[in-house]
């Protein structure tokens, strides 16, 4: 479906709306050529809990800990060992 801009600009709320609740995409068009797209949101990712935040930062805890016990590397380093 394309609806001029002029429109869309009018019509805003009414259009998210309608592709809230229908689920489908909208063309809005700029001088009969499509310009953008309105889209529905998909569905998000459910919110991670308190637990798994725990996990995480325990992880990323052991990762920095285990990277402080490492010399640095370079980019040449790591591309000549990827040579081998």
């Amino acid at each position: 479906m394309g609806v001029p801009i002029y429109k869309a600009q009018a019509q805003l709320s009414q259009l998210v709306k309608q592709v809230r609740d229908e689920k489908h995409s909208i063309i809005i068009t700029v001088d009969g050529v499509p310009a953008a797209e309105l889209q529905p949101v998909r569905a998000l990712p459910a919110p991670l809990s308190a637990s798994d935040v725990t996990i995480y930062k325990s992880l990323v805890h052991a990762i920095q800990k285990e990277m402080k016990n490492h010399s640095p590397f370079s980019a040449v380093e790591l591309i000549n060992d990827g040579r081998r």
